[in-house]
Order: C-alpha cells, then structure tokens, then sequence
C-alpha cells in the first residue's frame, strides 16, 4: 500500500495513462461518541379471581447521539435552489445538469482534488413509546387463552444501521441538505402502530390438544420519493418527493393529470399521505402499508411411555387462512421499483427526472401513476409434522 500511495499509477485497475481519480475518504469526526438510549419501563399486574390476570406495560425508550455519516466535502451553500420545490437545494451548478435531468457528483464537491468525505458523527436521534396490554385466562376444562394489544409509536431522523458510509445516504430520505435531518425526522422504518396478538388452546380428550394464534398488525412505513439523484449528492434514491397539486395552476399539465390519476386511484392506500402533502416536499415515512393477519394452529398428541417418559406428536400448520383460500393470509406491500433496496425501508418513487429546463432550472418529471398500488407478497401456507420425545 505505500507503494500505491507513493505512485498512484501503480494502482490496479487504473487503466494505462489515466489520471488517478480523486481519492474517496472515510473519517470519524473527533468528538464521536458511542450511542447511548434511555429505557425506561412500569407494569402493572392485577389478578382478578384464580382464572384472569389483566396486565398493562408502559415501555418508553430515548435515543442520543445516533451514528450517522456526513459528507464533509459536499459544498457548503447550494449551487442554486429549486424554486418550484420549496426551494429544495442544488448542490451542482443548474448548467452541469444535462438534458435528460442527471447529475454528477463530483460538480457538488467542495473540493476538487477529494472524492466523497464520508465522516462518522453523531446526528441521529429517536424516540420510542407503547403501552401494552395483555391478558390471560383459564377457562374451564383446560382452555386457555392469552391477548395482549399494543399500542407502539417510534420516531426518528434516520433508522441507518447498515452497511457501509454510502449507505447512510442512501437509505435516509432527505428534504434537501442531506446534513440537515430535521426535515426527516418522521415515524421509523420499522415504525408499526398497533398490534393484536391472541393464542389458546383446548384439550380435545385423549392426550390431544388444539392450539391457535392469530397475529394482526399494521403494515410499514413508506415514503414517497424521486427516482433520480436531484440534488447532486450521488443517492438515486433518497430524495422525498416534491408532491406537486393538481389543482395548481402552475403545476405541469401532463403531471397534474398524473396526479389527478393517483390521487382519485381508489387501490391507491397512501392517499390521504399525498393530500396532506399537496404543495410540500413529502414527509418521510408518512404513510403506512395496510393491516396484515395471520392464524397459525397445532394439533398435538402426547403419548406416555415407560418411567414417566412421554412422546408428542404435533402437526403445525402456520398461515392456515392461505391453506384455506390463496388470496387470505398474504402480506401486501408496496412495489419498490429500485434495485438493491433494503428490504426494511420501502421508499416508493412518486416522480421519475425525465430532464430539466436550463431556462426555469426546474425539473421536469413525470408521475408514477401506480404510486400507493399494492402487490401480493408474503410466506405461503406451510405444514410442519414433528416428533418430541421426553424423558
């Protein structure tokens, strides 16, 4: 490696009489700190009678000093600002950005001679709360059943915790500067709001027992973001989109009658998301995928043998509703539409850069017409036969 650095022509790859290319940096900022979070927790149990037990959780959790990336080279003020987004930042100059609307970093940078300064710090926050609810009974000839609700709420600027430095940028969606993550704080990306889960079981005679559990939640979050790199800071993919009205008379006739299409689409479950964005630059995790279910059952037996010793014989049956009718128990999520995406962040293209006008310095976009359009997705029907011996 000294003899790389001593003549970069030597490097491999470097085809012959090409330059070296800016070298790209990864540092950590020298007041970095290890993340801390604050937990805090209070339950309360009541038995009422020998047969129900009701109890009620609060769980409250604060997050300080998240580890997030910051890109030191990127220039320090915007190129110029998009005056039709909220006046969104540029950090290329307008007259680098070509006809079909792309951009290259290397035009954002505030220094020539660096590629990317990725640096380590500490700007990530979040917060997290639920109440839980649960209770169990016993009811008579050995049936029981157990529930519990909760109640969940989780909040933060960036959920990154994977992989590398580009990453970070990557999976943050941003308003504009991709240093300033005020404009995401928002609900997680693994944010869910309420959840049921209920289990039982009933002894059938004869050393069977039939048990269930039924779980129902709510579906992720999701944001509505634009399919290209719009502000020059290399991520394709982690601009939220500009949620242009309709109703707006300045707003391009092709991409009004776009958004009158998605708006009034009633397959359509991030509606109300887009409504309360009209004219804004969307809010990240904004909106939510739908409510999912699932049953699981098991049938066991229990046979005793020799001394005490027993063996149970069970047969499991998870997603029983998809074994009953292919079109129940699925999960639908939202199309991503972007390759290499991180299978916890869902962020869905709303505006696609087909080119930008020199003139205006406006992009020109058209509408995914499909925006907030479900797909089936989720584990089929699955049977399990299992044998257990104790002794």
């Amino acid at each position: 490696y000294g003899a790389y650095r001593n003549d970069p022509s030597a490097n491999p790859g470097l085809p012959v009489g090409a330059a070296a290319p800016a070298p790209y940096v990864n540092l950590v900022d020298p007041g970095f700190r290890t993340p801390s979070i604050w937990k805090a927790s209070a339950s309360y149990r009541r038995s009422l009678g020998d047969r129900l037990t009701l109890t009620g959780t609060l769980l409250y959790t604060r997050t300080t000093d998240d580890y997030m990336y910051t890109d030191r080279n990127l220039r320090a003020t915007p190129a110029f600002t998009l005056s039709n987004e909220e006046n969104r930042a540029v950090f290329v100059p307008a007259t680098t950005i070509d006809a079909q609307g792309r951009t290259l970093n290397a035009n954002a940078l505030a220094s020539s001679q660096l590629g990317r300064v990725l640096e380590l710090t500490n700007t990530g926050d979040g917060t997290q709360y639920a109440e839980i609810l649960e209770g169990t009974a016993l009811l008579p000839r050995g049936i029981a059943l157990t529930g519990s609700y909760t109640h969940n709420n989780a909040n933060d600027n960036t959920t990154f915790g994977c992989c590398l430095a580009r990453t970070s940028t990557t999976f943050t969606a941003i308003k504009s500067d991709p240093r300033d993550l005020s404009g995401s704080w928002g609900p997680s990306d693994t944010d869910f709001r309420h959840k049921f889960v209920v289990a039982g079981s009933i002894p059938l005679g004869w050393g069977v027992l039939l048990g269930g559990r039924y779980v129902g939640t709510n579906g992720r979050t999701f944001s509505a973001i634009v399919n290209g790199d719009i502000n020059g800071d290399e991520a394709t993919s982690n601009d939220l989109a500009f949620v242009f009205d309709p109703d707006d008379p300045t707003t391009p006739p092709a991409v009004a009658a776009s958004m009158r299409k998605v708006l009034d689409n009633p397959r359509n479950v991030a509606r109300d998301y887009l409504r309360a964005n009209l004219g804004h630059i969307a809010s990240r995790n904004g909106a939510f995928a739908p409510w999912t279910e699932r049953i699981d059952a098991r049938l066991a037996k229990t046979i005793h043998t020799l001394r005490g010793q027993s063996a149970e014989i069970g047969l499991d049956v998870f997603n029983v509703a998809n074994l009953i009718n292919h079109n129940w128990g699925a999960e639908y999520d939202l199309p991503i539409g972007i390759s290499n995406q991180n299978p916890v962040v869902q962020r869905i293209p709303l505006l696609n850069v087909v080119g930008f006008n020199q003139t205006t310095h406006q992009y020109l976009y058209t509408v995914n017409e499909n925006f907030g359009v479900l797909q089936k997705t989720g584990n089929p029907y699955q049977i399990q036969l299992a044998v257990r011996y104790g002794f």
